[in-house]
């Protein structure tokens, strides 16, 4: 109650950590700066413009700061972000890079849930349990390909350092 702004940019900061931090996750596993690093450059540039947004939002708690315009920012960076992380998965398939099958297998449930989400919410889609919950479901379904991705990155590199030692 003593934090009314906070309130309102509190989804929208938290939103653009959690972008900032995917985006670190998806350039270590894609391993884009070894692989691919003008597409490295550009994920980091996202990341830093993700930061920016949210220094920026933390700052109009002090300062009178329009935040109309870093919502737009954080929302065109939020339709972006998805389309180049989905490119570099499909770049990753193509150079015979496993993981990024799981990889964006997990970016389309989170995608898909995250558009059913916005559906419901501009009432595209009628409310129920299914489409009130579409973004945690595709959510817990990114989580574990992720999981499934990362263990079979674990065992590739078992699998190396077990016949580099043979």
């Amino acid at each position: 109650p003593n934090a009314p702004h906070w309130n309102t940019i509190a989804q929208s900061t938290l939103f653009g950590i959690a972008a900032f931090l995917g985006i670190q996750f998806t350039t270590e596993t894609l391993r884009t700066y070894r692989f691919f690093p003008t597409t490295h450059r550009i994920l980091q540039t996202l990341s830093a413009l993700y930061l920016a947004i949210v220094i920026g939002l933390a700052l109009s708690l002090k300062i009178n700061l329009p935040t109309e315009r870093l919502y737009q920012g954080l929302f065109l960076l939020g339709l972006t972000t998805p389309l180049v992380v989905i490119g570099v998965c499909i770049r990753n398939i193509r150079h015979k890079i496993k993981s990024a099958y799981y990889f964006l297998a997990a970016w389309g449930f989170m995608c898909i849930g995250a558009f059913t989400s916005a559906a419901r919410s501009f009432d595209i889609l009628p409310s129920n349990g299914l489409t009130l919950y579409a973004f945690q479901i595709g959510s817990g379904f990114e989580l574990v390909l992720f999981s499934l991705a990362l263990a079979y990155r674990v065992r590739q590199e078992r699998e190396k350092r077990e016949q580099a030692q043979a």
